[in-house]
């Protein structure tokens, strides 16, 4: 074993901590998941389908299948066949869900914007870049 496996296992800590407690303050119904694809279908203005969504949202299939499932039935996005493959569906946000979505941002974003106050844009950017490269490294 590593000689500094104290260390990790403090970064560890402090990983899972910023996590809890910036997801701690979401007190509304969605996911970050389900505020994300309910995002990119409003900012697409058309249609869009399952592969496309999973690709832009890095997340596997099944798991998006189960998420566009439970925002159906929601009543939060509707689906229609894929004019350009049969075997495909399009899908769109709802008004219901456009709504929703736009009520949701205020809680769900509370801690970012405070701590993008707290830290400063400058700081702030650089904590952003270091997250975003820790996961593209840590992508399979």
């Amino acid at each position: 074993m590593n000689d500094d496996w104290l260390e990790m296992l403090h970064a560890m800590q402090q990983f899972k901590q910023f996590g809890r407690r910036i997801a701690s303050h979401h007190h509304d119904n969605f996911t970050s998941s389900e505020l994300e694809l309910l995002s990119r279908l409003w900012m697409a203005k058309e249609p869009s389908t399952p592969i496309r969504l999973s690709k832009a949202m890095g997340m596997q299939q099944v798991n998006l299948s189960r998420l566009i499932k439970g925002l159906k039935i929601a009543g939060l996005i509707a689906t229609c066949p894929n004019p350009m493959d049969k075997r495909s569906y399009m899908i769109t946000i709802t008004e219901e869900g456009e709504r929703q979505m736009q009520e949701s941002y205020d809680a769900y974003l509370r801690p970012m914007y405070r701590l993008r106050r707290q830290l400063g844009e400058e700081k702030f950017a650089h904590v952003l870049e270091c997250i975003t490269d820790v996961n593209n490294s840590l992508e399979i």
